[in-house]
């Protein structure tokens, strides 16, 4: 044994061993507090995301895609039977749902379309509109959610009714509600630089244009987030952001610092503000004052089901129709192909808001009803002691 040590050793060139050197530490910008909570308060859901992001320096505290599976054990490389089974799963763990796939936004679209009539002169927040849970355009009926009279700005967006946004959008157009929506960072990627993030899809009135022609009722679905809009769970949680900080879109980031082993700060990151938008402060009253009731007036949309906790939420729920996906032949509680996406996209404290989020309950129903308990157990996680913005520089 010492004869091959000695001509091992002769075939080593230079030092046997080096003495091995601390690497830098990567510091994240997640709160582990409103990780583990959104992980738990998700629990009882099939596939699901949660984003939550700072308001005012875009960073990320929360970002949960559910289901996941195990990444050590697909880099010692998973039997052929799992992997099939893995990429199978209708559910599609293996995609990042903050992300990697866009989705219809339903309701929590239309503070978009008030923001483009309000900011462009079309509508004043006193403006009435009438439902009787239906319209008549092009000679096609389309359906609201409920009968709600005679109402305002504020209280269709308490109420979520679809018929004061599809006016909304008679008068603005569909380019219109296009500009403000990429102007609040949708149909784009965010720039965060993680798992192949996609752009999701904000239509114009020249992409229907080159497929089979606009049509009024392409205009009326994108007022209310449906046709083909598209968002990722992200873009909306930052686009809540963008407007609760009255325009300023920031880059979204999830490393804080890295630090040398010696405690020296060698890199430490700083909001950046990837485009601004004009959101007067009346426009921004009454979008905050409706959110504010969607919550906590009676009415409101997620008054039975995130009202409560130490920190007062505004927020706006969604119920997102989406096609039937007929080659799914798997269910899973409490997720079926065939049901709407449950939506539930905010901020808290709502009177002088810290942070946003959004929640996507996928093939879930009622935003309200499913999303809305997911937001109050993550926003007490993260503010639950203090209501004045705990989270800002936290780790």
């Amino acid at each position: 044994q010492r004869v091959e040590d000695e001509r091992a050793a002769e075939l080593i060139e230079g030092d046997p061993l080096t003495p091995s050197v601390p690497g830098h530490d990567l510091f994240l910008s997640i709160n582990l507090d409103g990780q583990r909570a959104a992980t738990k308060a998700l629990a009882e859901h099939a596939a699901a995301a949660v984003a939550v992001i700072e308001v005012n320096t875009g960073r990320i505290l929360v970002l949960v895609s559910k289901p996941g599976f195990d990444p050590n054990a697909m880099s010692r490389g998973l039997p052929a039977g799992q992997l099939a089974e893995l990429l199978a799963d209708p559910r599609r763990p293996s995609v990042d749902k903050t992300l990697r796939e866009h989705y219809p936004p339903g309701s929590t679209f239309k503070l978009v379309t008030a923001i483009a009539a309000l900011e462009k002169g079309l509508l004043e927040p006193t403006d009435r509109f009438t439902c009787t849970g239906s319209i008549e355009v092009g000679g096609r009926t389309f359906h609201c959610n409920g009968v709600h009279g005679n109402i305002d700005l504020a209280t269709a967006i308490q109420r979520s009714c679809n018929v004061y946004f599809w006016r909304v959008a008679e008068r603005t157009g569909l380019d219109a509600i296009a500009d403000i929506a990429i102007s609040l960072g949708f149909g784009e990627v965010s720039g965060l630089g993680l798992n192949s993030e996609v752009p999701g899809r904000m239509p114009t009135f020249d992409y229907y244009q080159k497929r089979d022609g606009f049509r009024i009722g392409d205009a009326l679905n994108a007022a209310v987030g449906q046709g083909d809009v598209a968002v990722t769970v992200l873009q909306l949680a930052n686009a809540y952001a963008t407007i609760a900080n009255g325009g300023r879109l920031y880059t979204p980031t999830v490393v804080d610092r890295i630090m040398s082993a010696s405690g020296t700060v060698i890199m430490q990151t700083r909001p950046l503000v990837r485009k601004t938008l004009k959101i007067s402060a009346k426009t921004k009253a009454v979008i905050a004052q409706g959110m504010d009731a969607v919550v906590n007036k009676p009415g409101g949309t997620a008054y039975r089901h995130a009202r409560g906790g130490t920190v007062r939420i505004a927020g706006k729920t969604g119920t997102a129709q989406v096609r039937a996906r007929q080659e799914v032949r798997q269910i899973f509680e409490g997720w079926h192909p065939h049901q709407a996406h449950g939506w539930f996209a905010g901020v808290a404290p709502s009177d002088h808001p810290t942070i946003a989020f959004a929640i996507l309950i996928e093939h879930g129903g009622s935003g309200g009803t499913n999303a809305g308990p997911v937001a109050r157990a993550v926003i007490d996680a993260l503010l639950g002691d203090s209501s004045e913005g705990k989270p800002e520089g936290s780790q």
